[in-house]
């Protein structure tokens, strides 16, 4: 077998080989390119090994230069460096400094190796064989690279005493050099150490083999030196707590990550005690945090008494700031544990730091962005190192309980605080789904002239009890009461509970406790205080009259003075501009020009009608696999999609099969009439079959090709629980294989052979250079003959069975299909390739599996949909000229009947503050969608004057800069609302959520994170 095979070229034995398998298995299951590449070695070896040396040992391993280390490569490598003779182990180190492998060391490869030889220019291999016999550097370096192939690939030492030098020279080095934040340490029973150190002679300083040695310490037993026994856990995996009183030294020691990972492989044993060595504060020195600090968690309850929830470890003796930097850290690593152990969402949690007392616990909340506890002692704030957490989970409503508590007991409906609040920084609390109301009433009440207006009583001169269009001064009597407490710089929350009752009597569509859309309730509002508040206590009759071609100036001021004649408030005076609607009927080319009041510009988004679909195409001319980004319409079916990549691809539409794989295996074939947005698919593969094939009916045989699976043997140690002594596993891409039923089957293995050759790197050649490839190398690659790498066998459809029907007793897992002449008779539309285990090891590249090239369509598709458009773009759009359709037929004048249209909008008069809606929700092909593009918009010096129609006369300067803005985060129907405004008192920027007021800090009005942005609100400047 394999084993068998590499244990015969090499200096290692079946058990050698088959422990480093392990190894190797594990390290490379850490890279994040599935390649044992240079940058995944390097994490391992570096330290100990010197950056400056770990190229050329990576060359020294990769000895085909493919930038990948195969295991074959590590077991040669391995075997004559550790196990070789001291000739073949000098080779292995002169190879290190060898790049170009010529046999020589020119004066740039002897400047890395040795400043005493740059003279000589050059260095052969028997000269550095005699220079390293006399000089002990070359000897120490291949000490490092011994130590790195036992501790880091996991080959074990021949002899105890070996293991002894090894582990001895990796824990000098270790005591030298210093810690650094982040690192891991783990802890060892002193007990079982001595134990050890008396089996390897560790303390001896003679090389010499004793006489006796003491038997083996058995697994690592750390039970010894943990506290009793508790259901603690921990958030940072620390194992346990260790017993009070232990020595360091005496009763444990602290060993090195690799030491420990190396001694757990060899000797196993549990628990294991992970260390971590935490942030030190300014002017401190690193240390490995040895106890841990315990945290007792309780959730907020509605009832006065609050549950325990649980236990959870820490590290103690530490500052908050030494844990993430900040008191951030140990506060996100407590709510990450309770997210996992509640199933509850991080962003519905809050966090109070409690203090225990003789009836309860008094808790103070916990900022997750506070600098108030930054080099704070956790200990100082702890007694017998236990903290008091207080978890509050957000009801299903999106209230919190704390919050509708204290207003179930008619108590205030805010919270006191004896803490200074800057005035307008106070949060409102959700009611149940407000979050919708409390942005936009954070929005409003953030405009300045509004707020003033309120707070200085003005609305009392103008209230309108009597307007049958208003609710009797009650929508302005409440927004008054709630804007004098959100600045009356008196509270932190402020439930806004009258406010919500009085717009729920007035407009029941906003009761309940179902989420609203934002915009809409701020239009009732604004509407609402209008006419509470309308100067105009009778109105008149207006009558709206045609342009009739009359200038524009004159129909747009006889328009303005006809609304104001009307609507006179501080609303008016505030938010209404006026817009120009020109509609040309395309009957009779007859214009109608109308100037129409706004309180919001409702500008469109581009919407994505659109989906972006990546397929990749494996072609049947032994190429690697290309990936295509194909932009779909919503309703298009797969018949579109093998349409496009027949079109990209230059092929036949029925040489394309679109097949969704899932894992090693083909979980679909996807049928032409599917819609792509009603199937939830993965990786979709396309595969270039021969045409014509009958593509109507894919799930059956079909004539022209079979689906071919990876598979590769394992042995099975466990006889008696097992019905066979082999089992194969599928691992892989899955491939689709053109054939011919009746054909030679030796041109079935020809034609697999075509699609996966490009997955095996080919045989070493033998000497090019004068000290030519390593034999052993060469010798592994013979071994595998002339034959093909894999035997072929008919298996069912899960790729595990066999396809001919065998009876079940046999077990079969695939009746073998010969590599021979004799015609090919297709039983079943599955085959199996089973891989050699020798070609598997020796030349089978799993990173070539997954390898595939990009289109230029996928980069031009992933642009396109992160792209973000400009708020001008959507300025543009709102006033370009559109054809209205069959469904919006415009009654002409002139025609007397409906007629087809054209529309333009443009903006006559900007407001004070002008409200910006961005129509993120629109119905589209009969169902609504909301946009998620990313809209750029100016926070300063904003200037629409642009998209306002020409006038002769001078236009008013209009520059405005952002002061709120509403953000909805979240899918359609649901989500939530949060608000950022530009506090009038200090000028800084805040952002509210919910009852949650956290300044924005470090963040300029320019960075503010508003990528989900629904209203903005424009101030004019001088205002």
């Amino acid at each position: 077998n394999f084993y068998q095979t590499l244990a015969g070229v090499t200096h290692l034995d079946e058990s050698d080989i088959t422990e480093l398998e392990k190894q190797y298995w594990l390290l490379k299951s850490q890279s994040k390119t599935g390649r044992f590449d240079l940058t995944t070695f390097t994490s391992f070896v570096s330290p100990p090994l010197p950056p400056c040396l770990v190229q050329g040992l990576f060359n020294a391993f990769d000895e085909n230069r493919d930038g990948h280390i195969d295991f074959k490569e590590i077991s040669c490598g391995v075997s004559a460096c550790c196990r070789g003779p001291l000739a073949e182990r000098q080779k292995f180190c002169y190879k290190m400094f060898d790049s170009d492998q010529d046999g020589k060391l020119n004066s740039n490869e002897i400047k890395a190796m040795a400043v005493s030889l740059l003279q000589k220019g050059e260095i052969t291999l028997e000269e550095y064989q005699l220079w390293s016999l006399d000089d002990p550097l070359p000897i120490s370096l291949l000490n490092i690279v011994v130590e790195i192939c036992h501790i880091v690939l996991g080959l074990r030492p021949t002899s105890p005493i070996e293991e002894g030098i090894i582990i001895r020279g990796w824990m000098q080095r270790a005591s030298q050099s210093e810690l650094t934040p982040g690192e891991t340490w783990y802890i060892a029973s002193g007990k079982w150490w001595q134990q050890w150190k008396l089996h390897t002679q560790y303390d001896r300083l003679s090389k010499s083999t004793p006489t006796n040695v003491d038997p083996s310490p058995g697994p690592i037993n750390n039970l010894d030196i943990l506290a009793e026994e508790s259901k603690l856990s921990t958030l940072t995996d620390e194992g346990g707590r260790l017993r009070e009183g232990l020595v360091e030294g005496s009763d444990f020691v602290v060993l090195p990550a690799q030491v420990w990972k190396a001694l757990h492989h060899w000797y196993g044993g549990s628990p294991v005690l992970p260390r971590i060595v935490p942030a030190p504060n300014k002017g401190e020195k690193c240390w490995i945090e040895l106890h841990r600090l315990n945290i007792l968690i309780l959730r907020h309850q509605i009832a006065s008494s609050m549950q325990q929830l649980s236990h959870i470890a820490f590290p103690g003796n530490t500052p908050i700031s030494s844990v993430g930097n900040t008191a951030f850290g140990m506060l996100k690593q407590s709510l990450n544990y309770v997210t996992v152990v509640c199933i509850v969402k991080f962003d519905l949690m809050r966090l109070f730091l409690s203090t225990p007392t003789i009836s309860n616990l008094i808790s103070r909340f916990l900022y997750a962005t506070s600098k108030n506890y930054k080099g704070v002692n956790l200990i100082e704030i702890t007694k017998n190192n236990l903290i008091y957490l207080n978890i509050a989970v957000r009801n299903v409503d999106m209230s919190w309980p704390e919050e509708l508590s204290q207003i179930a007991r008619n108590q205030k409906q805010k919270t006191k605080t004896s803490a200074a609040v800057v005035a307008g920084a106070t949060g409102l609390s959700n009611l149940g789904n407000t979050c919708f109301m409390n942005s936009g009433l954070q929005c409003i009440s953030n405009t300045r002239p509004l707020t003033k207006y309120f707070l200085e009583n003005k609305h009392l001169y103008e209230l309108n009890r009597t307007n049958p269009l208003g609710m009797k001064g009650h929508i302005a009597k409440r927004y008054c009461d709630l804007t004098q407490e959100l600045w009356s710089g008196s509270s932190k929350t402020v439930a806004p509970l009258k406010l919500r009752w009085t717009i729920s009597k007035y407009a029941p569509r906003f009761n309940g406790f179902s989420q609203h859309d934002s915009q809409e309730l701020l239009a009732f509002l604004l509407d609402g205080l209008h006419e509470d508040l309308n100067r105009v206590q009778t109105k008149p009759y207006v009558e709206l009259k045609d342009s009739d071609g009359r200038p524009d100036e004159e129909v747009a001021q006889e328009a303005w003075e006809n609304h104001l004649a009307r609507n006179q408030s501080i609303i008016v005076d505030l938010f209404h501009g006026q817009i120009r609607s020109r509609v040309r009927c395309l009957q009779c080319s007859t214009l109608s020009i109308r100037f129409d009041p706004f309180t919001f510009l409702s500008l469109p988004l581009p919407m994505d009608n659109s989906m972006y679909l990546d397929v990749i195409v494996i072609r049947l001319n032994e190429e690697i696999p290309v990936r295509y980004g194909l932009r779909l319409n919503m309703d298009d079916t797969f018949a579109e999609v093998r349409k496009h990549l027949a079109d990209k691809c230059k092929i036949s539409m029925d040489a394309v099969l679109l097949t969704e794989v899932l894992g090693a295996t083909i979980k679909t074939f996807l049928q032409d009439n599917l819609k792509v947005r009603s199937v939830s698919v993965g990786n979709i593969y396309a595969f270039e079959i021969p045409a014509p094939c009958d593509a109507g009916d894919m799930q059956t045989q079909c004539a022209g090709y079979v689906v071919a699976y990876h598979r590769k043997i394992f042995h099975i140690d466990v006889y008696f629980l097992s019905s066979q002594k082999h089992r194969p596993s599928l691992f892989g891409l899955p491939l689709v294989v053109p054939c011919v039923p009746g054909r030679p089957k030796k041109e079935l293995y020809s034609a697999v052979w075509r699609l996966v050759s490009r997955l095996c790197q080919p045989r070493c050649r033998t000497a090019g250079s004068p000290q030519g490839r390593e034999p052993t190398r060469k010798d592994c690659d013979d071994s595998m003959g002339s034959k093909y790498p894999f035997t072929l066998r008919c298996i069912d459809a899960y790729g595990m069975s066999c396809g001919n029907k065998c009876p079940w007793f046999r077990f079969c897992t695939g009746c073998v299909i010969e590599c021979t002449d004799e015609p090919w008779h297709q039983t079943s539309g599955h085959i199996a390739i089973d891989w050699d285990p020798t070609a598997l090891h020796l030349r089978y590249q799993p990173s070539a599996e997954r390898e595939v090239t990009d289109d230029s369509s996928v980069e031009e598709g992933h642009r396109g949909v992160q792209q973000h458009i400009d708020l001008k773009q959507c300025l543009r759009a709102f006033t370009t000229e559109e054809e209205l359709g069959k469904d919006e037929l415009y009654h002409c004048g002139k025609c007397k009947t409906m007629q087809l249209a054209k529309k333009k909008l443009d903006i006559w008069r900007l407001p004070p503050t002008l409200i910006i809606h961005l129509k993120r929700f629109q119905f589209v092909n009969g169902r609504w969608i909301k946009s998620h593009k990313v809209v750029d918009f100016p926070k300063t010096d904003f200037d629409p004057s642009s998209f306002m129609t020409k006038r002769d006369e001078e236009n008013l300067d209009v520059e405005a800069q952002e002061i709120t803005t509403s953000c909805h985060s979240g899918i359609l129907g649901g989500g939530h609302y949060i608000a950022y405004a530009k506090n009038k008192v200090n000028n800084k920027w805040y952002c509210y959520n919910d009852s949650s007021c956290k300044e924005v800090r470090n963040v300029s009005a320019d960075n503010i994170n508003v990528d989900t942005a629904y209203t903005l609100f424009y101030e004019r400047q001088g205002i």
